[in-house]
């Protein structure tokens, strides 16, 4: 946890990725997404579209998964429009986990 003139600093990031495994260039994701919960970054999982692996994206997100995985989706399923509902969620779980 690092602290900035008395309080706490909590990091996120959002991840798109369809859950799915690789290894290169970079060792995968969940390499570099357990790197990041390593130095205190919480991690949205958020797949692009409807072919995920669900346990793939669970491994990427940090837990507890029903805040950071929680069907999330980078657009409708019914549409090419963005999901501005899953924007929102996230919104309100980074405010929540930040100020409390």
């Amino acid at each position: 946890v690092r602290r900035h003139v008395g309080k706490v600093k909590v990091n996120f990031a959002v991840v798109i990725t369809d859950g799915h495994v690789t290894g290169s260039p970079c060792g995968g994701i969940k390499l570099q997404a357990e790197r990041a919960r390593e130095e205190g970054i919480r991690l949205f999982a958020v797949p692009p579209n409807l072919q995920l692996n669900e346990q793939g994206l669970r491994d990427i997100a940090s837990t507890p998964h029903e805040l950071y995985r929680n069907n999330y989706a980078t657009m409708r399923s019914d549409s090419t429009e963005i999901d501005q509902d899953t924007i929102n969620r996230i919104i309100k779980v980074m405010k929540h986990e930040a100020y409390g």
